[in-house]
């Protein structure tokens, strides 16, 4: 938590009249915390500042440790001594100014200024010529009361009470440990050592040996130590429940082995698993004996463009090759025909095609309803429904599958079955979804004269998506380059729609970008006769405009009204001039929105001693301006009379403009 400080302080000046002045001021404070606790032992950064007439004529900083009290001493001038024998003591109205920052560091805060009394001007006569003697103040302290000789005194907050504990000794301010070496007693069952000085104890114990265990019968013991006896149990099983004699009983899972024939048996004790020998009525296994038997008795006889096929028995049985098909004996098949319709023995030729002439499938021409790689004349695509019309060509799908096309065995474009194009892109998104990997995806040429080379309308009213939606996933890249030809139209682009003119600028109207032509809006004005009076806002009216503003009557010399919704630029310099001589000036400049101050430059107090002294204010903001939003300059002054403008357009102006 920051701490704020209040600051008790003294200081005495010790200052004599003699050939050699002492340079420097002493000065000494309490740093106290908001509770009105002293900061006692805590580093402070302190900053002294010397004001004449309200005007800074020496700084200088350091860092300082209070004691216990919270006080500090410094004597201002020790540090910048070329600044302090500067100063010009005889001009009379000093003040010293203090800043402190509790932390140590360079954060200062102002907690007082004080009137320099007499005393300090002894300095003076280092430089006078006149000598004389100054009194001398000194500091005394009783208890905890701090007085100075021939001022008043102050009571100093008391040391904070220790209280001693156990071996502790307080005593004159000192904190002393009564009992250094104290005995400590170990308890082991082992051999300990100890080791080191107070307080820095090392206590070792030797390390434990291994302890082994043995077991003898029902005895359990480990060496060095006891034994336990462990009572006999026996295990036994009855079913399938497991007992332990004296304790408890667990059922075992239950095992069912099913067989089925020829295998037999339960897998079980006393019933094994088994596979008996195959005999007349009894399926089982074939002995050496058998298989030879059996083997021996296959036919390895076979009629020519037969085949071993299995029958509805699940028997294999031979059967001669038929229906559309033959075997030879060398076992070649040979289709005979389609559909139990035969095939003509006829040799086709190039590009021919298997045609049904009623009787046969024969070789022929294609018909002029196939497609051949040699090209196609004669189509009469329909704009009936597929297939409603004789002569309906169309090289597609009939039902709800893609439609792709390949190149090097490789797809390039896919018609998808909802309508969707696909070029190298097999899950087409939009209507036309290219997916390229070379420098330019898409390229469009157009030759012709006052022609496109390509048009993107959206003719949904509805729509609030665009027509051409351009974007990148570059990090460096643009998303789009449009460049033109010759002439004035050179890498140029052309947005229709608005009502735009020569530095007109597209402007966002929502969150997705949507952007309209904005016409630029600025203007400037230029000197002024406005009288502002004493202590008294006043809104300044401006003499002339320094060129065409944008849009007309956006600024009529005294109030600018934004035309748009926009961030806007101000700037305003207004300077005034006394017509009678002003002791006490303070002089506030302010741009004002809806007649209230959004922001003002402030000239602290100055005086002059003549009239006709000129002195300029100016002002540059950013602001965000709702349409609508008026913007005006007001001058505020307090010099006890009426002020006016100084002459001159450079002295006094007003402008700003639309920044987007």
């Amino acid at each position: 938590m920051k701490k704020k400080l209040c600051i008790a302080f003294a200081f005495f000046v010790s200052m004599l009249a003699q050939a050699q002045v002492p340079q420097g001021i002493n000065y000494q404070g309490v740093a106290r915390n908001t509770a009105g606790n002293a900061l006692a032992n805590t580093s402070i950064g302190i900053k002294f500042t010397i004001l004449q007439s309200g005007s800074s004529v020496f700084n200088e900083t350091t860092t300082l440790t209070t004691d216990m009290f919270g006080l500090y001493n410094h004597v201002i001038g020790s540090i910048n001594t070329s600044q302090f024998s500067t100063i010009n003591w005889a001009g009379g109205n000093m003040s010293i100014q203090i800043g402190i920052d509790p932390s140590g560091g360079s954060s200062y805060t102002t907690i007082g200024t004080t009137v320099l009394q007499s005393v300090p001007y002894a300095l003076y006569a280092a430089s006078s010529g006149t000598s004389g003697t100054v009194s001398t103040q000194s500091l005394s302290i009783a208890g905890n009361t701090l007085s100075i000789s021939g001022g008043n005194s102050v009571t100093l907050p008391p040391p904070p009470t220790y209280t001693a504990g156990t071996g502790i000794s307080i005593a004159s301010g000192i904190i002393s440990n009564t009992k250094p070496d104290q005995v400590v007693n170990l308890n082991s069952a082992g051999s300990a050592t100890v080791t080191g000085t107070y307080p820095n104890y090392t206590v070792s114990a030797p390390a434990a040996a291994n302890p082994q265990l043995s077991i003898n019968s029902n005895t359990l013991s480990i060496i060095g130590s006891n034994s336990v006896t462990i009572p006999p149990q026996t295990l036994s099983l009855s079913s399938n429940t497991l007992f332990i004699s004296n304790g408890n009983s667990v059922t075992l899972p239950s095992s069912t082995v099913s067989a089925t024939a020829p295998l037999t048996g339960t897998g079980l004790s006393g019933n094994p698993l088994a596979i008996p020998q195959a005999s007349a009525g009894v399926n089982g296994f074939l002995s050496g004996t058998d298989w030879n038997t059996f083997n021996n008795k296959l036919d390895n006889t076979m009629p020519s463009g037969y085949l071993f096929v299995g029958n509805a028995s699940g028997v294999a049985t031979r059967v001669p090759a038929g229906g559309d098909v033959s075997l030879s004996n060398t076992g070649v098949f040979t289709v005979k025909g389609l559909q139990t319709v035969p095939i003509s023995t006829v040799t086709p030729t190039s590009n021919q095609i298997l045609q049904y002439n009623g009787t046969a499938w024969s070789p022929a021409a294609a018909s002029s309803l196939a497609w051949t790689t040699g090209g196609n004349a004669g189509t009469t695509p329909s704009s009936s429904a597929l297939g409603s019309a004789a002569n309906n060509n169309y090289i597609g799908t009939q039902d709800a599958k893609d439609f792709v096309l390949t190149t090097n065995n490789t797809e390039r474009i896919r018609i998808a079955s909802s309508g969707p194009i696909g070029i190298n892109n097999q899950s087409p998104a939009a209507m036309l979804d290219i997916a390229s990997s070379n420098p330019v995806g898409v390229n469009v040429v157009n030759s012709g004269v006052n022609s496109s080379a390509a048009v993107f309308n959206n003719t949904s009213n509805g729509n609030s998506l665009p027509a051409l939606n351009v974007s990148t996933a570059s990090s460096s890249g643009p998303s789009a380059v449009f460049s033109g030809g010759s002439g004035i139209q050179t890498n140029s682009i052309t947005i229709s729609g608005g009502t735009p003119t020569i530095g007109s600028v597209l402007t966002a109207s929502n969150s997705i970008g949507v952007a309209f032509w904005s016409n630029p809006v600025y203007f400037s004005y230029s000197g002024s006769t406005t009288s502002v009076p004493n202590a008294s806002l006043t809104t300044v009216t401006f003499s002339g405009s320094d060129y065409p503003q944008s849009p007309a009557g956006v600024f009529n010399g005294t109030t600018f009204t934004a035309p748009v919704a926009g961030l806007y630029h101000f700037d305003a310099i207004i300077t005034l001039q006394n017509s009678i001589p002003t002791p006490i000036f303070d002089y506030q400049l302010q741009i004002m929105i809806n007649t209230g101050t959004y922001k003002t430059s402030w000239i602290p107090i100055v005086s002059f001693a003549t009239a006709g002294v000129h002195i300029g204010n100016q002002i540059s903001v950013d602001m965000f301006l709702a349409s609508g939003h008026t913007v005006s300059v007001g001058v505020w002054q307090n010099s006890t009379t009426s002020m006016s403008p100084a002459s001159g357009n450079t002295l006094n102006f007003f402008s700003g403009h639309l920044v987007h």
